[in-house]
């Protein structure tokens, strides 16, 4: 073997060995010196959320001081009865951010934040992405509604976007991410979803319609939220006030009806002037003729009675002539 070749492979073992042995003397180095642990409290496994802490779901465990995380907890006493706001895996060190605060009761009230409400709406297979939404998601919320016209005929179909970014609290009665069983779709009729107040009377004025839910992927979250749902209660404010807004009434034209005849007066007959009639006593001796006449000129006769007339006395004179010897009494005109 020549030199030139074998001098650059003995270097290459000497520092290969060099290496090999500084190596090994940090190792034992790290292994001499003692590393400062402390006892936590950990999940001695997994812990849904709302749940209520017991004994039996923690345990104490040493971790390095460097690794334990601020507000962590060294007495599991400390902490039954407590409600976590979030799923915790096995072996990870509880830590006061991680639960609500003294005195919440478990379930959902104890993970609604601050600021915020809970409200269900209804939803079916078609309008939750097929029963993809689980607790924990974020979807944006689209309104369809079918406006009416005035006079009641249906409109086209709009859809509107209503709500964006919003976190998902509840699928059905269920807080969980996943069932017992591994399943992670289910369909459920509804939703219970964390909005702020002022957004509570659009979605429930949108719940008159129809509410379609958007799931969100994990690189969309967060991304300016709060001015995104400024900018859409400004937008949908429309929407609000058209399902609420009664429909003006329709002017209808009023047609008077043409005035009812006024019947003329019928003519009255004309009123006979009441009969004037004239009385005439005739006296013929003892006998007395009573003559009763009328007319305008009183020629006409109309009445004779004779009274005490004698047997084979003097006849009547009925055609108005005054028989000689015959006296008359004239009497003023009186009514019969």
């Amino acid at each position: 073997m020549k030199g030139k070749t074998v001098i650059p492979l003995v270097l290459g073992l000497g520092m290969g060995f060099v290496a090999i042995k500084i190596g090994i003397n940090i190792l034992k180095k790290a292994q001499a010196e003692p590393v400062d642990t402390v006892n936590v409290v950990v999940a001695g496994r997994p812990i849904d959320a709302a749940s209520q802490l017991d004994k039996e779901m923690l345990k104490l465990a040493a971790v390095p001081k460097a690794l334990v995380p601020p507000g962590a907890f060294s007495n599991i006493d400390n902490l039954v009865g407590r409600v976590p706001l979030v799923p915790i895996s096995t072996g990870i060190a509880l830590s006061g951010e991680m639960l609500a605060p003294v005195g919440a009761e478990p379930g959902l009230p104890s993970q609604i934040p601050d600021g915020y409400r809970a409200v269900a709406v209804k939803v079916d297979e078609s309008t939750a992405v097929a029963g993809f939404v689980m607790p924990g998601h974020r979807v944006d919320i689209y309104a369809l509604e079918t406006p009416k016209s005035q006079t009641g005929r249906l409109g086209q179909p709009i859809s509107k976007l209503l709500l964006e970014d919003v976190r998902v609290a509840a699928v059905g009665q269920s807080t969980k991410t996943m069932d017992p069983d591994g399943k992670t779709t289910r369909l459920e009729r509804s939703v219970t979803l964390f909005v702020r107040p002022e957004d509570v009377p659009s979605l429930d004025v949108a719940s008159r319609s129809t509410i379609r839910l958007a799931l969100r992927g994990g690189s969309s979250k967060g991304e300016d939220a709060e001015k995104k749902r400024e900018a859409m209660r400004k937008r949908f404010a429309d929407l609000v006030s058209a399902l609420t807004k009664r429909p003006e009434p329709v002017q209808v034209a009023v047609v008077e009806p043409p005035p009812a005849p006024v019947a003329k007066p019928q003519p009255q007959p004309p009123v006979e002037p009441p009969v004037r009639k004239h009385t005439l006593e005739i006296y013929r001796g003892s006998d007395v003729e009573r003559v009763v006449y009328t007319g305008p000129e009183f020629q006409e006769r109309v009445e004779s009675v004779a009274r005490n007339e004698r047997p084979g006395g003097a006849p009547r004179n009925v055609d108005g002539a005054a028989p000689q010897n015959m006296r008359t009494a004239p009497t003023t005109p009186t009514p019969f």
